[in-house]
This record gives structure tokens, C-alpha cells and sequence, in this order.
């Protein structure tokens, strides 16, 4: 079970240092990418930033806390999963969209669920990212939430090694949360729960209904029959 979390962790860790090319942030005096450069100011806006966008093929609707919008380049959507990276609408859009937010970034990523495994709790997570020190691990709104001590300038250029994990389920799948502030922030610190909590019932607010069955619409004959005689009387 902490093999297949790790793995998880690992390719979203993946990913977003990926981000650093695909995003074409500014490189600071070594070369490295500084995506909290990207994100703390509007003279470099990036992708497109989207309110929200499908991944799960359609069974998750990505929606982040008011000011938050999907960067459209990481938008990653296939029928089993996906991924998408949020952060500040007013950054990505040069200051044309939203207002200033936390400069934090924001991760979702959705997997088909493993009904002998299902979603793991605090404790469970955070032994997915050992060794790192664990600060706290908690369940809040039916949301495991872990926060690691170290990790997340290893994920995201620039950031503080403090950061924060999240799993929980939505529509038969396995989503992993994870947020990333810059360092000393207040996000790094105890601040960065309320929002990665925020994101889950945002998520869980936008989700698609199941369609009706047409099926369960129609009367069956006697009863309809029943109550068209009862209109007639």
C-alpha cells in the first residue's frame, strides 16, 4: 500500500518539475526554474488559466477556491485519471481575471480506486512519504491531510520544505491533493490546511451528478394507469 503511494507521490513530484520547461517560467541566475517567480507577480503570466476543466474522463470537475484557476498546459485528462496544477487566475491572466490571492500552488490528481485498498487515512499517508518528518496528520471533512516537513522544494523550485498532502475520494477515484507555498509563507505553516481542505469541498461541490436513468422516469402501466384515472375523475 505505502509502495503504490510513494509511487503516486513520485510521479506527481514528476510532473511538476516537468512544469518548470512546459510552463516556460523564468529562470532565476543559475538556471533553475523559479515557478514561485510565476506566481507572485502578474509580469509573467503563463497558461491559460481555465475555471475549471474535466479530468477522469468527465467523472471530476477541477475547480479551486475563489481566486484559484486551472493552468491549461498541465491539464492532464484520460479516461482512468488525470492531473491538473491550479494557482492565482490574477497571476495567469496578467491581472485581468480575479483578484490577488495567496501565491501558493495547487495540485489534483485522480486515479481509479483500488476497492481493497480505498483511500488511505492520515496515518497510512504519511507513511507513503517516509522518511520525511511528519508535523501533523489529521482528517478533516472526511480529508486525510498530512503535513510533511520536507519535500516541497524538491516538487516546486523555491518553495518551502513544508508542504502539504491530502487524499480523499470522489466518483469511484483516488485523488491526491498537494499545496506549495513559497518559503516562510503562511501557507507553509499552519495556514495551508484550511486551504487544501477548501480545494476538496470545492471539488466535491463541482462534481458531475450521474445522469438520471431514463428508465426510473416513466410510471409503470398500472400505476400509471392509477394516476391518470385519479386525473380524470
Amino acid at each position: 500500500m505505502a509502495r503504490t503511494f510513494v509511487t503516486r507521490a513520485a510521479a506527481i513530484g514528476a510532473v511538476l518539475m516537468a512544469l518548470g520547461g512546459c510552463l516556460a517560467v523564468p529562470q532565476d541566475g543559475s538556471g533553475e526554474a523559479d515557478l514561485f517567480g510565476v506566481i507572485s507577480t502578474v509580469s509573467r503570466p503563463v497558461g491559460e488559466p481555465l475555471p475549471q476543466a474535466p479530468i477522469a474522463g468527465g467523472d471530476i470537475l477541477v475547480r479551486g477556491p475563489e481566486g484559484y484557476c486551472v493552468e491549461g498546459r498541465s491539464l492532464r485528462n484520460r479516461a482512468d485519471g488525470g492531473f491538473a496544477l491550479l494557482a492565482s487566475c490574477f497571476v495567469m491572466s496578467g491581472g485581468k481575471d480575479g483578484s490577488p490571492v495567496a501565491p501558493v500552488v495547487m495540485t489534483v490528481s485522480a486515479s481509479e480506486i483500488d476497492p481493497a485498498s480505498g483511500v488511505p487515512d492520515p496515518r497510512q499517508l504519511a507513511g507513503a512519504f517516509a522518511p520525511a518528518r511528519v508535523l501533523a496528520a489529521t482528517r478533516v471533512k472526511g480529508v486525510s491531510v498530512v503535513h510533511l516537513a520536507t519535500g516541497g522544494e524538491k516538487a516546486v523550485p523555491r518553495a518551502d520544505p513544508r508542504h502539504w498532502r491530502g487524499a480523499m475520494e470522489l466518483n469511484g477515484h483516488l485523488v491526491l491533493l498537494a499545496l506549495y507555498s513559497p518559503a516562510g509563507s503562511q501557507a507553509a505553516e499552519r495556514g495551508g490546511s484550511a486551504l487544501l481542505v477548501e480545494l476538496a469541498q470545492t471539488l466535491r461541490a463541482a462534481r458531475p451528478r450521474p445522469a438520471p436513468d431514463p428508465e426510473a422516469r416513466v410510471p409503470a402501466p398500472a400505476k400509471r394507469d392509477a394516476v391518470l384515472g385519479g386525473l380524470l375523475q
